[in-house]
Order: C-alpha cells, then structure tokens, then sequence
C-alpha cells in the first residue's frame, strides 16, 4: 500500500524542521572523487570523515572507538552521523558526503564544572566568572567553519543571562543565504570551564528544500511591496483582554484569512495559502489508529480477591474519589439519551478512557473519553465524547472521518448550511447553559464536497455588536447525515467586556497598522511543484506520499518591525 499524500499544513511544518540550503542530491562532486556508486560504504565513511575533521580541525587521537552510517532520503540524499567514543568521553557529528556539518554533541564525563562556594565554615555563594565575551568568540569561530562560508553567514546572540549556577554559555542566530535572512536557525552551547563547543544545531538537519542559487535583484522595493501586501489586509474590530485583568477593550487586529506574500523576482503578490491547497490536489485521510482496546471482548476470568487489609490509607483515598463514576455501559446510555441528534445509535462504543482532574479547591473531577467507531465502505467515522463521568454531562465533542482504500473519500453534502445551523442554534443551550445568552454567531464554515465535511459555527462572547473570541463556543454538523459532529468551548465568566462609545473605521485602523508594518526582503518558505525536482527524482516523490516540495524564494512579508511590537 502506498502512503498518503501528507495534509499541507502538516507536510509544511515537517518540511519546516529542515531547511536545506543545497539538497544533498543536488551537489556536485568533485571531479577527482569516485561516484558514490564506485565506492564501497566504509570508502564513503573513510571520506566523509576526512572532511568533517579537515573543516572543523578536529583532532580525534584521544578517542579510541568510533562508529559512522548514513540516513537516505529522497530530499537530503545521504547525511552520515559519525560516533566516536573513549574513556568517558563521546562526540557525534552529522554531515553530508560533502562534509558539511549539521549537528554537533559531545559529552565528557568528567568535565570541569564552575565552583559555587567557598569550603570552610561557611558556603558563600558566588558570581561565576564572567567568560561571555570570550565564549561568544569561540561559538562564532566554530560557526564559521561549520558553514559554508561562500553561501551561508550566521551572527551569533547570547540566548539568557548570567546565573549563579551556570556554566555553559547558549548562542543563537538566523541564518543567512546570500546575504539575505532565511528561516534556518543555528544554535551553539559554549562549556566556560574551557570554552569548548559542547552543542552545535541547526533547524535544517533533517528534510530539505529546493532553494533559489541565488537571490536576485528585487523587482520591487519594500515600499512597493508592503503596498501590495497592504491591499490584501483585511482589520477586524474585537475584544481583547487587558494584560494581567478581566477587563476586554475593543482593539483592531488583522482578521483571519488567506496568507500571502510578494514574490521578489517577479514583484508579484501571491496568495500562498490557494497555492498550497492548489498543490495538495485535496485531502486524505490515514487509516484507524491502531491499538485500541477491544471492549466487546471476554473479560478475564477472576482470581481470589485481594484481602482489603492489603490497601494503603492513601490508596483506600484514591479508590474514592471514583465513588459514583459510572461504567462505560451506564455512561454510554446517559450521553445518548441526552444526546440523541449525536446519532450514536448507529457508532460502536469502542473504548472508554477515565482520568481524574484536580480542582484549585482542593477536589477532584472524573471525566470519560467514550470513543464511537463505524464504518461505511471504504470510510471510518470516529467520534470522541469527553462527559463528567458521575453526572454524564457531556463537555466536548469531536469527531474525525478516514478514507482506508486506494482512492479518495468522495463524499456528499445532503445538509444545507441553514439546517445545520439550526442544528448547532438547538444544541448551544444544553452545551453552553446560561452562557448561551451571551453568545452570538460570529463565523460559519460551510461543508462542500470533495473540500470539507462538517459544517462549522463559532459562537463568541458580545456585547455592542462587538465579539470577544476568547469566550466562544464551537459546534459542528455533519454535513453528509446531519448529525452533531462537534462541540467545544470555554467561558471565563469573569471577563468584563467593556463597550466603547466611539471606534474609528477599518480602513483608518488598516492604515495605521500597515504604516507601523514592516515587510523585510529575506528568504521565505514557498511550496513548489514536485516536477521541479527533475524527471526521475519526482515520481519518487510521489510515490512517497509527498504533495509538493517547499522552496526557499526571495520575497517579502508583513512583520513587526525588529525590535519593536505593533499591536
């Protein structure tokens, strides 16, 4: 069975821990080497080596056992992790064939440790030796020949302050392609005691990108750009809690929608968000997850009883905070009879989980997750009921749908938006309780086929036409039977949303947000055709379940100036 073309948020976020400046099945190789295909694997091993010693210095003589293999991937080719090891002591490196290194650690079992007192009658406790400046020095001599000088720059920054207790030094960096920012981060951790590299990482280490050679001249200015950015910016005036109070004060912010960004080689506006969608080509499910309890199945047959002599106090007091929980048979039957527009007549109960929950007055609440399973030809419907477990109050809902064949879940949407409105209308009440009253509908999503199968209504706190999304309630309806499918919420019924006598215009509150706005040129994520990673190596790619590739391109996006916060 093939795997699944990867969600695009999540392929993005995974793609996003690894962001490979040159994949290693794009680099050349030397033409004095052999291929990869002439060389055995300890050849390759002999040669990687060489390379990452002869880049960082390294002089490995003290070690006296050592141990290297490589990863594959389709994106990154082969990275080698190179393990070596003594008398209490380890350092282990990766890098690529072209010894170019990723990741450092080294440990040293008896490594010097900064001393905190003085011995005597009395443990004074004492400032270590201040060795930042000198720490910061080697972290970036270390950087410099970890990276490719010709491409690749990083200027290091203390991460933390000075403590009483400390005796490594943390620096961090953005790197730069070009010349340019990019979203790879480098990190280094500096031992004071000798100022040697414990930790070297950086954020592309696994995983790849296919990015730009090199950055060309922008085809706008930022001025341009933050203006095309700026026709996109859509201002949504809501409450927003007070720092540290319960007092909610209209603000304007930037309303939800589609992501976009200007492309700095052809000064074009893009809409990333469509573009990403665009290249999925429509979502897929996985299959059930596996190991899950069977509760249909024969119980075990039941030994002699413990004597009861044999609990603790303290467990005899832990049994009881269950007293009056109900079974799952119980359960079930009480979250129906109160829930019947659920349709959970037609699940199976699958599994029930209980868990005990602390209260701040010293007491102890007893939830049950009940899991409903069914399937109809080639799609699983799962939906999941967290209820109090001795009331059975149900306090949230969710449900998921998969589609286990070769195909796609091809469903089809038999309720309209404006009956499962009414839906959701019916259910806020017993969901919400008097809190219901203070609600109203502040956002729908409606089902459609091939897109999305639920239909969504977010319920949030108001008051002067005016909402605060924090106190808000979601339910949703399936849209292919019509049923309840979601129902979630929280409400702090403290918060005080305080009305204002005058607020000025979208556009007004739109203009001075983008005036504040910065929109930097710098290397951005951008997903790409899979067919850009050449005829042969594409067809991998999608076999592999990839949907896309993620590039990284010279572009501009709207950011809070550096340093400074705009809100």
């Amino acid at each position: 069975m093939k795997f699944r073309p990867i969600l695009p948020r999540v392929l993005a976020l995974c793609l996003a821990l690894a962001l490979a400046p040159v994949p290693a099945w794009a680099e050349a190789q030397p033409v004095s080497t052999p291929t990869a295909a002439a060389q055995t694997e300890d050849q390759v091993l002999q040669e990687v080596t060489a390379r990452v010693k002869a880049r960082l210095g390294l002089d490995t003589a003290a070690y006296t056992s050592f141990q290297g293999w490589a990863e594959e991937d389709l994106l990154t080719g082969a990275r080698w992790t190179l393990s070596w090891s003594g008398e209490g002591t380890e350092l282990t490196i990766r890098a690529d064939r072209a010894g170019k290194v990723y990741s450092l650690d080294r440990y040293e079992g008896s490594r010097t440790v900064a001393s905190w007192g003085v011995r005597g009658q009395l443990d004074i406790p004492r400032l270590p030796e201040d060795r930042s400046d000198a720490a910061l020095a080697a972290a970036q001599a270390f950087l410099d020949k970890a990276l490719d000088g010709a491409v690749e720059r990083c200027a290091l920054e203390a991460q933390g302050g000075l403590s009483l207790r400390q005796s490594d030094y943390s620096f961090g960096g953005v790197l730069q392609l070009y010349g340019l920012p990019s979203p790879i981060r480098c990190q280094v951790t500096v031992r004071g005691s000798d100022l040697a590299v414990t930790s070297f990482w950086r954020s592309d280490s696994y995983g790849g990108y296919l990015p730009e050679i090199a950055h060309p001249t922008p085809a706008v200015d930022e001025a341009g750009a933050r203006a095309a950015l700026g026709s996109t910016l859509k201002m949504e005036a809501r409450y927003v809690l007070d720092p540290g109070g319960k007092t909610a004060q209209v603000r304007y912010l930037p309303a939800a929608g589609d992501s976009y960004y200007v492309d700095g080689a052809t000064g074009e506006l893009v809409d990333l968000t469509q573009l990403y969608e665009k290249l999925a080509g429509g979502d897929r499910g996985g299959g059930m997850t596996a190991g899950s309890a069977d509760m249909n199945a024969a119980a075990p047959e039941a030994g002699e009883a413990p004597a009861e002599d044999s609990l603790s106090q303290a467990e005899r007091e832990g049994a009881a905070i269950l007293e009056g929980a109900m079974d799952k048979a119980a359960l079930d039957a009480a979250v129906q009879a109160a829930w019947p527009q659920m349709g959970l007549g037609e699940y199976t109960l699958s599994s029930a989980a209980y868990s005990v929950l602390d209260r701040e007055d010293g007491g102890h609440d007893v939830s049950c997750r009940l899991t409903y399973t069914r399937q109809r030809g080639q799609v699983v419907q799962t939906k999941r009921v967290v209820a109090d477990a001795k009331t059975g109050a149900v306090t949230r809902l969710t449900s998921t749908r998969s589609y286990r064949g070769e195909g796609q879940d091809s469903y089809a949407v038999s309720t309209s938006l404006t009956a499962a409105q009414a839906t959701a209308q019916a259910a806020l009440a017993p969901f919400a309780g008097g809190n219901a009253e203070k609600v109203a509908l502040a956002d729908s999503r409606e089902a459609k086929a091939g897109e999305s199968w639920e239909h969504r209504f977010s319920f949030q706190h108001t008051a002067g036409g005016y909402f605060y999304p924090d106190n808000c309630y979601t339910l949703g309806v399936d849209g292919t039977d019509g049923t309840l499918s979601r129902l979630e919420g929280e409400f702090d019924e403290g918060v005080v949303l305080q009305v204002p006598t005058q607020v000025v215009t979208p556009e007004e509150a739109a203009k001075t947000y983008l005036a504040a706005m910065a929109a930097p040129y710098r290397y951005l994520e951008v997903p790409v055709a899979l067919d850009l990673a050449g005829e042969e190596l594409a067809p991998l790619l999608r076999d592999a379940g990839y949907a896309y590739l993620s590039a990284l391109k010279p572009g501009y996006v709207l950011a809070q100036p550096e340093g400074a916060a705009v809100e």
